[in-house]
């Protein structure tokens, strides 16, 4: 009976071992080594893998790091290329007159009938002028203060008029004119050097006199030219005044 046992399970082993080199399956062990007479016996653990099957830890290669890639441009954001420059050309030459455009003219808006045109106001009317006798009831003669006179009837206005009035000569009234002095130093000295005639000897003597309207603002000297300038330092024949506007 001991010799039937050990034969079957050499049997057994070699059925086993013939398998497990033909298929060399884990699961073959755990399904069919299993002794049929020890029902406690547990299957045995798969033989391990040879050392050729399997690559320690320590000798594994390392991962190949990812190939780094650059970031793509959307095409929105890509720049576009520069366009080839345009040759240049000429400026083309002026169209001839008679091509230009014209310019049309200026619309102008209705024009006020003269009736309704807003005129200047009238200039201020004009004083009258005045007319003064020199020395008065007096007239032009020798011995008379005239720069008295002159200082007593001021002020004189712009646009007066002097009104000179004296006898024709004769026997016995010596001849008189009317002269103007160019300044103050002349006036002093009686010096008719550079003096200007106004009036001669007869101009004086008709019925309405010489008259001299003062038309400038500013100093009039006058005197009598007779004698060498004797009836001017004499004589007190000579008078200045100063005209001022009128207000």
């Amino acid at each position: 009976m001991p010799s039937i046992s050990s034969k079957l399970l050499i049997l057994f082993i070699w059925a086993c071992l013939s398998t497990l080199s033909s298929a060399n399956q884990p699961w073959f062990w755990a399904h069919n080594c299993s002794s049929p007479f020890n029902p406690t016996h547990h299957p045995s653990p798969p033989p391990p893998t040879s050392p050729t099957s399997r690559t320690p830890p320590s000798q594994s290669l390392p991962p190949s790091p990812p190939r780094s890639r650059r970031p793509r441009t959307p095409p929105s954001q890509q720049m576009p290329s520069p366009p080839p420059p345009s040759p240049q050309l000429p400026p083309p030459p002026p169209p001839p007159r008679s091509q230009r455009p014209r310019t049309p003219p200026r619309s102008r808006g209705p024009r006020t009938p003269p009736s309704q045109q807003s005129s200047p106001p009238p200039p201020p009317p004009t004083p009258p002028s005045r007319k003064i006798i020199v020395g008065g009831s007096e007239h032009w003669h020798l011995g008379f203060d005239y720069n008295d006179w002159a200082l007593k009837n001021g002020p004189f206005h712009i646009n007066d008029i002097l009104v000179f009035k004296y006898d024709p000569p004769n026997s016995t009234t010596p001849a008189h004119s009317v002269y103007q002095l160019p300044n103050m130093r002349s006036f002093v000295n009686c010096d008719l050097g550079k003096a200007k005639m106004l009036a001669n000897s007869t101009q004086g003597s008709t019925e309405n006199g010489f008259e001299f309207q003062l038309k400038h603002q500013n100093p009039y000297y006058f005197a009598c030219g007779e004698a060498n300038g004797f009836h001017c330092q004499t004589g007190s024949m000579k008078f200045t005044l100063t005209p001022i506007l009128q207000g």
